[in-house]
């Protein structure tokens, strides 16, 4: 596999983590509290906040395909697999339940899910709660800020036996 692949997968994942932060942020910070100081149109806001909303919903997509796809690929990775052979359920579990990787990854994939549900919300019912924005973004953000770098070497133990990470010495260079 190829490293150029993993670093564009792990690269489209953080653009789209920042994206989604990027697109809250200037919401929650900037646009509402200026429209509410200069009693800006009302139509002219919606019109932002729709655009907004929409990239935010299309970053978190891309997040989740792209997680996924880290997920499958640091898992060949770690067991020395080309992609198809990593593709299984066991070598998969093995990497979410037995590794930093995968522990972080699990939490930062429930953060997504529960955004991308709330935006859904938002797109159902045309409401949305400031505070549910803030808390799903910091927490979206706060998942990259431990983010685990990806793992540079392989395993010398079975596909499905993925111990090897953090390596011997502890640390994850």
């Amino acid at each position: 596999m190829s490293d150029l692949f993993a670093a564009l997968v792990r690269g489209a994942h953080y653009a789209s983590v920042v994206s989604s932060f990027g697109c809250f942020a200037f919401l929650l910070a900037v646009a509402l509290p200026t429209w509410r100081a200069a009693a800006a149109g009302a139509e002219k806001a919606r019109q932002l906040e729709r655009f907004l909303l929409r990239l935010a919903a299309w970053s978190v997509l891309l997040a989740v395909a792209s997680g996924l796809l880290w997920l499958w690929v640091v898992a060949a990775g770690m067991s020395g697999s080309p992609l198809g052979a990593a593709l299984s359920a066991s070598l998969i579990g093995t990497v979410l339940t037995e590794t930093g990787f995968g522990h972080l990854w699990q939490f930062r994939f429930a953060v997504e899910i529960v955004l991308a549900g709330f935006l859904l919300y938002c797109r159902l019912t045309g409401r949305h709660s400031g505070w549910l924005f803030s808390f799903s973004a910091r927490w979206d953000q706060a998942g990259m800020a431990w983010t685990i770098p990806a793992p540079r070497e392989r395993c010398t133990s079975a596909p499905t036996s993925c111990t090897c990470w953090p390596p011997a010495g502890g640390s994850a260079r």
